[in-house]
């Protein structure tokens, strides 16, 4: 495993979820294996749950794939590195993201929280001062993916209003 930072694009394992999407020609499929990444990590019970168990490649890729939603939310490159040439992901080639994906994105984040802030699991992975900047950094793309949501019901409840004005006419 290459890491060379916290940050969600901060490693191997992330940078090759970047590449495989950008790499994915549909749609539906970047949205499938977005999806499925932070399934993964929704799936890791910090309670339950021993250091063995719980990988490592799933917390990266999770994580990463919740950054992608972030940056798609917020329309900006806040995480994903921008893309260089046309074989990079860019925000265009990310499906646009429904209250569905992102209440997925918001529980696979506060499992990434609760696994980065559990000892017996953590510490396994990375001493003590690296433990407190990455639990720092995850803390902020989950307030990002928070506001990031906020935008996103904001353009649904307008679209609703257009939508029961028009019926009205």
């Amino acid at each position: 495993m290459g890491t060379f930072g916290t940050g969600p694009f901060d490693n191997d394992t992330a940078l090759d979820l970047k590449d495989h999407l950008a790499a994915i020609p549909e749609m539906t499929e970047r949205c499938e294996v977005l999806t499925s990444a932070m399934k993964r990590l929704r799936a890791c019970d910090p309670n339950l749950s021993s250091p063995a168990e719980v990988s490592w490649q799933v917390l990266e890729e999770g994580v990463a794939a919740c950054a992608v939603i972030v940056d798609k939310l917020h329309g900006t490159y806040l995480y994903l590195p921008e893309a260089e040439d046309d074989e990079d992901l860019s925000l265009d080639m990310v499906p646009r993201i429904d209250m569905d994906l992102a209440r997925v994105a918001l529980q696979a984040m506060f499992t990434a929280l609760r696994l980065a802030e559990e000892p017996k699991i953590s510490s396994s992975w990375m001493d003590r001062q690296l433990q407190e900047f990455y639990a720092e950094d995850l803390s902020q793309l989950f307030r990002k993916l928070g506001e990031g949501i906020s935008l996103l019901e904001g353009e649904e409840i307008s679209r609703n209003r257009e939508i029961s004005t028009k019926e009205k006419k």
